[in-house]
This record gives structure tokens, sequence and C-alpha cells, in this order.
């Protein structure tokens, strides 16, 4: 059902802190800002989200999970945590903390090389 499921990742993110903006959910490292809208339109579609204008900055949209989204995540996340321990299988601890690091290191330089090309 996971693989099913297109804006898991935005949905992921607005789980851990709903309200996000837009630009906050769109992928940088792909410079995707104008592909996050039919992203956004699918999921408001599908009744997973919702948008509004932030009441700080009109020109801004937040963007909140409803009830249906979050049962959605609620339902897909022990499916990831056991893919996740799959996955790492025989990984210790130490070594899956080092691999977190390095990749961590990795994106910041190679989002930082991107800025030049993604306005």
């Amino acid at each position: 059902m996971i693989h099913e499921i297109s804006g898991l990742g935005r949905l992921l993110k607005l789980y851990e802190r709903d309200g996000r903006s837009q630009g906050e959910l769109a992928d940088k490292r792909f410079c995707e800002h104008p592909n996050i809208i039919r992203m956004l339109d699918a999921l408001e579609k599908q009744q997973f989200v919702t948008r509004a204008t932030d009441p700080n900055d009109r020109r801004r949209s937040l963007v909140h999970l409803t009830t249906e989204g979050r049962n959605l995540v609620d339902k897909l996340l022990p499916e990831l945590v056991e893919i996740r321990i799959r996955n790492f299988k025989g990984v210790e601890k130490e070594d899956y903390e080092y691999l977190t690091d390095t990749l961590r290191k990795l994106e910041e330089n190679l989002l930082e090389q991107l800025s030049s090309f993604c306005p």
C-alpha cells in the first residue's frame, strides 16, 4: 500500500509538524517548487490535506493534515517501521549513526551546491 501513496513523504513531514508552508514541503534538492502545487492539489483532492492562507503572511499558504491524512499516516507508520527494521537488519547502532551522519553531511553539501541552480 505504501508504494501507492503519492506524496507520502510530504504527509510524513506534516505529521512531524503540521502547518508547514508549501515552500517547506518542496524538495529543494530537485527544484520542485512548481511541482509541489500539483502534488498538494492531488493530496487535497484525496482529502488528506487542506491549505489556508498564513495569517502572518497572506502571500504564503500553510498546509495541514486532515483527520483522514493523519489516520492514513497512523495506519502506515507500523509498516514503515517494519521496512526500516528489515532494511537495517544486522547493522550495528554505531554503524547506523555513522551512516546517517555521513549522509546528512553529503546532503548538506549537495544542497549548498544545488542552491545556485534553484531559485
